[in-house]
């Protein structure tokens, strides 16, 4: 398999490794944001990421995405409702926008991207296709090595990534200089049958958006992704489709198991949280 050079981008005199990043993977509708949304409320540290939300906020500003944010970019991420249909849509109109019930939470411009990768984001976004697995980790790199996210956020949660087998590997490398996987590495992914995805599905539609193809997809990569995460000697924690029935049950069964894992009480500390993006 051949990658793009990686060599331009990755500094020559790298100082130590200082992100703690986890991941949330889940076929569409399977209470990804949902249960980002939960988690980062009870970690001030914790800065959820959605990666849909940030492509389509490039998507729509172009190539001279970087902006500088303002009241109307922001929202407030509240705990789960009483009544939850599906994940909470956010419009993003801009900057990445954060939670601003958490005092340490942290505004971040979108990051600028180049012609060629403003082509790729565009295009995938109209297709209904996944973004070029280069093109994917030159915008995640640029996102994440944003100073007030390194400086700021000690953990970051990426809601809906990677996407295929590709991109992990190619992000790996791309980001070296400021993560290297580990057991403290969390990778939460989770279940959800077809029926009850395609449920919460049409409450939630967006235009040109396509269920059955994404979720599709999603099947036949997923395991994949999986084997390629544990090879990496990260911990996987799976929460099963009778555990999501809605989105009570996936947060309160997550959050089980979440509780588990040894060390998962350090990441992001205490009692409030951040949030950036989300949809999914």
């Amino acid at each position: 398999m051949s990658h793009p050079s990686l060599a331009s981008t990755t500094p020559t005199t790298s100082p130590p490794p200082s992100l703690s990043l986890h991941f949330i993977l889940g076929p569409p509708c399977a209470g990804k944001s949902t249960l980002a949304a939960h988690v980062t409320a009870t970690k001030p540290s914790l800065t959820h990421i959605s990666v849909g939300a940030l492509l389509r906020a490039l998507a729509s500003r172009g190539e001279n995405a970087a902006q500088t944010s303002s009241e109307d970019d922001d929202y407030v991420t509240g705990l789960i409702p009483d009544t939850v249909d599906c994940d909470p849509s956010y419009v993003i109109s801009g900057a990445l926008p954060t939670s601003t019930q958490n005092e340490a939470s942290v505004s971040v411009d979108l990051p600028t991207v180049d012609t060629e990768t403003f082509a790729q984001i565009r295009d995938a976004s109209a297709g209904n296709t996944l973004l070029d697995t280069g093109a994917m980790a030159r915008v995640l790199h640029a996102t994440l090595s944003h100073p007030a996210l390194v400086s700021s956020a000690s953990s970051i949660l990426l809601d809906g990534f990677p996407r295929s087998v590709t991109q992990l590997p190619v992000f790996s490398e791309r980001i070296s200089h400021l993560w290297t996987p580990s057991r403290a590495t969390v990778v939460l992914v989770l279940k959800v049958s077809r029926g009850e995805a395609r449920r919460r599905f049409h409450g939630r539609a967006r235009e040109g958006d396509e269920f059955e193809a994404r979720f599709e997809a999603y099947e036949e990569s997923i395991g994949d992704i999986v084997d390629m995460f544990r090879g990496l000697g990260v911990t996987v924690v799976q929460v099963g489709e009778e555990e999501n029935v809605g989105m009570r049950e996936v947060v309160d069964a997550a959050c089980r198991k979440l509780r588990e894992v040894e060390g998962w009480e350090d990441v992001g500390g205490g009692v409030a949280g951040g949030n950036v993006g989300g949809d999914e």
